[in-house]
């Protein structure tokens, strides 16, 4: 079964286009489990139906906990069993996709999700889907296409920890930060490099960066 998938959206993604996804992802008990896409795609589907330009993430907590939404006194909005899906894994902690959608257009969250959020969401993988690789390549690595060279890598993170108080760089962390979008987006485009060179850099094999192991890393290899 062909998913759809997240990368080379130029071609697949019609902003324009407000249809249900297709394949709607299920788990083993037949229940829906929606990808990161598909989530992105029901949700702006469910605001432009309902003439959403907006929607809060307390909005979204409390759709995904009742299964229904109450706009005002006189306004229920009940949802499909696919748009409860799509709710819950917007809500599921740890995921951080509301967060990731939320700053879509600016980069940062004000705790309302825009459809042009989603939409610009949609067309950079690493917001859409944070950490995650996909292993059957059906979107890039986060900043597999960066530019940044290994010293101005390096440069930006110094800097990150110094203004920090930082004395190492915990990979795992990183990840978190790009799940939720937690640093401006120069940040995490250096510190996700740093995490893809991570083995060259971590001399003493600890798995933490430490801020010397970071200074002596030598870029030019």
């Amino acid at each position: 079964m062909t998913l759809p998938i997240a990368s080379g959206l130029s071609g697949k993604f019609d902003p324009n286009s407000y249809e249900e996804p297709k394949h709607f992802r299920k788990n083993a008990d037949g229940s829906y489990y929606p990808t990161d896409y598909q989530t992105a795609l029901t949700l702006r589907k469910f605001m432009h139906d309902n003439n959403m330009p907006f929607i809060s993430q307390a909005q979204i907590d409390d759709a995904a906990n009742a299964g229904f939404l109450k706009l005002d006194e006189n306004k229920t909005i009940a949802l499909s069993d696919k748009e409860k899906a799509a709710f819950l894994q917007l809500k599921t902690a740890g995921t951080g996709l509301a967060l990731r959608l939320d700053a879509g257009t600016t980069n940062t969250q004000d705790g309302w999700i825009g459809i042009q959020d989603i939409n610009d969401a949609i067309k950079e993988s690493w917001k859409l889907h944070g950490s995650d690789e996909s292993e059957k390549g059906h979107w890039k690595a986060p900043f597999s296409d960066s530019k940044m060279t290994k010293e101005e890598v390096k440069q930006e993170v110094l800097k990150f920890m110094n203004e920090r108080g930082k004395t190492y760089v915990d990979p795992m962390n990183i990840s978190i930060r790009l799940d939720n979008q937690s640093n401006e987006p120069r940040v995490l485009e250096a510190l996700a490099i740093l995490r893809r060179h991570s083995d060259e850099i971590d001399t003493d094999a600890s798995y933490y960066l430490s801020i010397d192991e970071i200074k002596n890393w030598n870029t030019e290899v």
